[in-house]
């Protein structure tokens, strides 16, 4: 469905392979999916930290490691269903969703906090 939406967008780039259309949409999907968790988990570490939540502000490896183990554990829960694939190349691409979420979080609390000043 993504795809039939998005095929102007793409023939007007020149990608006419609706199989590589379909690899784009779905890579990105898990690229902006972990973004939003990048996100969302850069403001928890940022309200937890402004709380004094001692274990996550003294071990800020600990949260990290948590958030990270994410794809990974998403990744292998997929060898378990049928038809589904844990591809070590989608942990890369979560990962860096997750990382450019976390940034564009931080980014945006710095601006504000500039701006506040």
């Amino acid at each position: 469905m993504v795809v039939s939406l998005m095929r102007p967008v793409f023939e007007a780039l020149g990608v006419t392979d609706v199989d590589l259309m379909s690899l784009i949409v779905r890579k990105g999907a898990h690229f902006s999916e972990y973004a939003v968790l990048g996100v969302l988990a850069r403001c928890l570490y940022g309200a937890l930290r402004s709380e004094r939540a001692s274990f996550m502000t003294n071990y800020p490896v600990t949260f990290v490691i948590m958030v990270v183990m994410v794809p990974v554990v998403d990744e292998c829960l997929q060898l378990f269903v049928p038809g589904r694939s844990g591809q070590p190349t989608d942990v890369l691409i979560d990962l860096a969703g997750l990382a450019t979420g976390a940034l564009l979080a931080w980014l945006v609390g710095r601006l504000r906090a500039r701006r506040g000043r």
